[in-house]
C-alpha cells in the first residue's frame, strides 16, 4: 500500500505494534495514526500496491483526490 501525506509543520505520526493489539482478530491488523493541532491533514491512497509505480517509473499523479475533513485534528489510515 502507498500513501501520500500532506500535513502541517509539527504533526506527529505514530505506527502502533500490529502485535500488541488488544483485539482477538487473528489477523494482524496495521495502523497510521497521524495527529495536527496546526491543521487540516490530507492522506491520499496512491496504490494498494506499491510495486506498480515503481515498476513503470511514474512519480506520483498530481490529480489525486484528497481524503481530508474540515479542520480535521485526528486521522487514522488503516
Amino acid at each position: 500500500m502507498l500513501i501520500a501525506i500532506k500535513a502541517p509543520h509539527g504533526t506527529t505520526l505514530e505506527v502502533p505494534d500490529p502485535d500488541e493489539q488488544d483485539d482477538d482478530s487473528l489477523q494482524r491488523r496495521f495502523r497510521i495514526v497521524l495527529r495536527s493541532s496546526m491543521g487540516p491533514i490530507d492522506d491520499y491512497l496512491v496504490s494498494e500496491i506499491e510495486e506498480k509505480f515503481e515498476e513503470i517509473g511514474v512519480g506520483l499523479p498530481s490529480n489525486l483526490p484528497s481524503t481530508s475533513g474540515l479542520m480535521r485534528t485526528q486521522q487514522q489510515v488503516w
